[in-house]
């Protein structure tokens, strides 16, 4: 099996993705889903999915916060308060610290990219596997990761034409004007696409370049 990076770096990058993220929502007041998505976009991320000791190790939860902003916008005055009273909340048993602390684990297991993971699980879905797993041996969740890994890679139709032409799924629903949450939930299969919207599927066969049967299944 080839992890990520080095074992010796797991635990540190576990905690820090997880305080990362539990830092942005309960004292930056930032929303869970935009911030993940404005890390999995960035260099930071990158580097930490390849074991980058700068990341993984050298920085904490706020800094790699206060980095991501830096990095984005030339500016971490956004959060740069909450940093300096990161006592407003300090609670590493927090749902969306374990979230960071168990992606961390199967980001390094899969060595998949985070984006790629979070087309796979987006992080809301994450967050909503807190109460049945947060308390068991991380393997279990590494399981059913993997899981729902291997029922996404066959691909829905909708998918491969997206994938063929080049597109992420946040361009694909900018394009079409359609939720990105719909795009996940119809490539992922928990919506059929078979009952969805008339107007959705026209739209998205017009930017795909295909019928409306092409996209059915």
């Amino acid at each position: 099996m080839m992890y990520a990076y080095d074992e010796m770096y797991l635990k540190k990058a576990q905690y820090n993705l997880g305080s990362m993220l539990d830092f942005a929502v309960y004292s930056a007041g930032q929303s869970l889903s935009v911030f993940y998505g404005l890390f999995i976009k960035s260099h930071i991320a990158k580097g930490f999915a390849h074991g980058s000791p700068k990341y993984v190790a050298g920085r904490s939860g706020i800094e790699l916060a206060l980095d991501l902003y830096y990095e984005l916008y030339g500016s971490d005055r956004e959060i740069t308060a909450a940093a300096k009273d990161s006592s407003v909340h300090n609670d590493s048993r927090s749902p969306e610290f374990w979230a960071g602390y168990a992606l961390a684990y199967y980001q390094w297991y899969s060595a998949l990219s985070f984006a790629h993971i979070n087309e796979i699980v987006p992080i809301e879905s994450v967050l909503s596997m807190y109460p049945k797993y947060h308390e068991m041996d991380i393997r279990q969740f590494v399981d059913r990761m993997e899981e729902v890994r291997n029922d996404s890679s066959r691909l829905t139709r909708l998918k491969a034409y997206r994938m063929k032409l080049g597109l992420s799924q946040n361009e694909l629903a900018s394009l079409c004007d359609i939720p990105l949450k719909t795009i996940q939930n119809l490539e992922q299969r928990r919506k059929d696409i078979n009952k969805a919207s008339v107007d959705y599927v026209i739209r998205l066969s017009r930017v795909l370049h295909c019928t409306v049967e092409d996209l059915t299944e």
